[in-house]
């Protein structure tokens, strides 16, 4: 299972070395991110969930955790409209997706869904 961080970082200067920093420090690496500062807000999903959650509550920083779901799409064009309509078909909003991995045939993209135990029953095209 992959988690989603949402870091609520500090409003000065040097905010995302910071929080890099932190993570590094740590030897957690950061797979994917999502940085919106304007809106205070960094999304993140890392290697190791565990020492990651433990790094971030060490670091007086705020944030949530998110369970995430995983999932290979093919890699091509249209594929996260088709996944996206079939979800919503089915009353489940995906809110964020975040690309992990790929191989020549897929891309491994972990999205954050309204409803996660309706999103893992959808039926499959």
């Amino acid at each position: 299972m992959e988690m989603e961080f949402s870091v609520k970082p500090s409003d000065r200067s040097g905010e995302p070395a910071r929080m890099t920093e932190v993570m590094q420090k740590d030897d957690v690496n950061i797979r994917a991110a999502s940085t919106e500062f304007k809106a205070e807000v960094a999304n993140i999903v890392t290697s190791d969930v565990g020492d990651a959650s433990k790094t971030l509550g060490q670091s007086n920083m705020q944030f949530s955790e998110g369970s995430l779901l995983v999932a290979n799409f093919e890699d091509r064009s249209g594929e996260l409209t088709r996944v996206s309509a079939v979800l919503a078909k089915e009353g489940v909003n995906m809110d964020a997706a975040y690309m992990t991995g790929m191989d020549p045939k897929y891309l491994q993209v972990a999205p954050s869904v309204s409803d996660e135990d309706k999103a893992r029953n959808v039926p499959k095209p």
